[in-house]
């Protein structure tokens, strides 16, 4: 008696033993119940990244809510958005200047301007009947480049000299006449031809 019950004892003592103790790479997709990793229950120690097949999970796995947001994410969040095209000749916007227009058919953009999320300044339009080399608007305070820039950019133009055309933007410590000043620099149009600013763009003023 005293030794089958020995005998069981060991046998039952095995049985258990290798229950709990399973061997190295005996755990495959067919030994794990859909839906069993939940909560990171199973996965505390078990189910670790170098265990997890690359490229194996999808979105769905992914519970978005206990992600960090990107560090570079929160930077951009913290940006000024982009704001709408400025018109030039509207109400409470900058004037026209020395008799320039814009050209008004209904497939041109009005002359504009507007700062983007990282403080470029971009203009557009098309514009006529201007003299050379005169002021077309001026840039209120924050879309003008830096002190004592003088800036220039090659510009389209329906001009009647064979002169490169271009846009300079001023600004400040020029005098306040010509203080954030966008002016057409060696160019000749006749009555009803075409500046175009489009494309024009730079850093405006910290």
């Amino acid at each position: 008696m005293i030794v089958a019950c020995l005998a069981l004892a060991i046998s039952l003592g095995g049985t258990g033993y290798a229950a709990l103790k399973l061997p190295a790479n005996s755990v495959g997709t067919k030994q794990l119940r859909k839906g069993s990793v939940t909560n990171g229950k199973l996965a505390r120690g078990a189910v670790t990244a170098a265990k997890v097949k690359g490229n194996s999970l999808t979105g769905a796995q992914v519970n978005e809510s206990t992600l960090g947001t990107v560090p570079d994410a929160t930077t951009a969040q913290g940006l000024a958005a982009s704001e709408a095209f400025h018109v030039v000749g509207a109400p409470g916007q900058p004037a026209f200047q020395n008799s320039w227009q814009n050209k008004g058919d209904t497939f041109d953009a009005p002359l504009g301007f507007y700062k983007d999320r990282t403080g470029v300044v971009h203009l557009r339009g098309r514009i006529i009947n201007g003299p050379a080399n005169t002021t077309i608007f001026q840039l209120p305070p924050g879309y003008r480049p830096a002190s004592g820039n003088y800036l220039t950019f090659p510009a389209a133009c329906e001009c009647v000299t064979s002169q490169a055309t271009e846009i300079a933007v001023q600004g400040s410590g020029f005098g306040a006449n010509v203080v954030g000043s966008v002016t057409m620099v060696n160019g000749n149009l006749a009555t009803g031809n075409s500046l175009f600013l489009d494309g024009i763009s730079f850093r405006a003023e910290s």
